[in-house]
């Protein structure tokens, strides 16, 4: 899976995740007597699914969010090869 559908598969699976969940939304509703019960990140969550490191989905999901509805227009492209590691 390239970068930019990995990161949108991310960000659809977080979306999905957190309609259940608001507390476990970026600035989420997080009252005082809910703190010790929040669920678990979107994030571990996901890395726990995949076998993926979890700094792996947040950069996925992180990108997504950085690109917005342009994510699609690199789909595919030059821009779509991520990066190489050493």
């Amino acid at each position: 899976m390239t970068p930019a559908r990995e990161a949108s598969a991310i960000f659809r699976r977080g979306a999905i995740y957190e309609e259940p969940r608001p507390e476990t939304k970026r600035g989420g509703d997080r009252k005082s007597d809910q703190v010790a019960n929040l669920a678990s990140r979107f994030t571990g969550s996901t890395a726990e699914a995949t076998g993926k490191p979890e700094r792996s989905i947040h950069r996925a999901a992180t990108r997504r969010e950085a690109l917005g509805d342009d994510l699609g227009a690199v789909t595919g492209t030059s821009l779509d090869e991520g990066v190489a590691r050493a």
